[in-house]
């Protein structure tokens, strides 16, 4: 299974009928901590390892030079805070693996009508 996360969580029907043609599986986060906007690393390393639970899948978003350097700083304790809870990091295929998921792209899409409708408004 190929994995694919909707730009800001934004899935459609057309989206999902693309990842279909193409065998992928959508797949989103339940724990997040909006670092591409709050720039402390403290903050986002605590949140996440805190509200995290058991088969969480935590967004952070990958550091680029001069962008979001602040979630490469946050690593170290959020690596810290969740192995002090006692969680193992494993990836999203083997998250799915343990807890027999299968792949289900046709679901949990947003309206495609009211997104057109949304960004004609703008």
């Amino acid at each position: 299974v190929q994995w694919f996360r909707a730009p800001h969580g934004r899935y459609t029907r057309a989206m999902a009928e693309e990842l279909a043609k193409r065998s992928l599986t959508n797949v989103m986060c339940d724990t997040y901590a909006s670092c591409p906007i709050v720039e402390d690393a403290d903050f986002i390393a605590k949140h996440l390892s805190t509200t995290c639970q058991d088969g969480s899948i935590i967004l952070l978003h990958m550091p680029e030079v001069h962008v979001r350097q602040w979630c490469l700083t946050a690593l170290p304790g959020l690596l810290e805070g969740l192995k002090a809870r006692r969680f193992k990091v494993v990836t999203v295929g083997e998250l799915a693996r343990r807890n027999e998921v299968l792949p289900n792209v046709a679901s949990h899409y947003v309206d495609d009508e009211r997104e057109r409708n949304q960004e004609a408004a703008l």
